[in-house]
Order: C-alpha cells, then structure tokens, then sequence
C-alpha cells in the first residue's frame, strides 16, 4: 500500500508545473527577445522574473483544476533598463 501510495505521488509530480520552456518562449515574444538572451530568475516556487534585451518581466505559474495543465502568465508591467 505505502510503495502504490509512493508510486502515484511520484507520477503527481511529475506532470507537474509549468516548464521552462514555456516560460522561454513567452518571455521570449512579450519582451520580443531571442529565447538565448533570457536570463530566469527563481523568486520563489511559483514566480520567475525573467531578463533580456535591456528588459525585465514577472511571471507566475498558474494550474488549472489538473497539476499538469499549467503555464505562466505575465504578472507586471514590462519593465525597460531595470537592472542587468
């Protein structure tokens, strides 16, 4: 039972969350920068701020009612010539 229980958390978390790559790809067309100049910041377990091309941004990670349908949505303002 503990071993079947164990094995189904396991598979719980791993069609979790919102990838990187996603993340990558809309940062990439809100800051209308190439994925490859992106630098992502961990804020905490479900915020990034991302940075590129002189410019800077914050997402959070949303979930539908299934862990595995997530994305990451655009949480401020795009920001210009804030920070490096």
């Amino acid at each position: 039972m503990l071993v079947r229980s164990g094995f189904a958390f396991f598979l719980l978390l791993a069609g979790c969350g919102a990838s990187e790559e996603q993340l990558r790809a809309r940062a990439a067309f809100d800051l209308d920068c190439r994925e490859s100049s992106l630098r992502v910041i961990e804020i905490d377990d479900q915020t990034r701020g991302v940075r590129g091309c002189g410019q800077r941004a914050t997402y959070v990670e949303r979930c539908k009612q299934q862990a595995s349908d997530c994305t990451w949505v655009l949480n401020s303002k795009v920001e210009v010539g804030k920070g490096k």
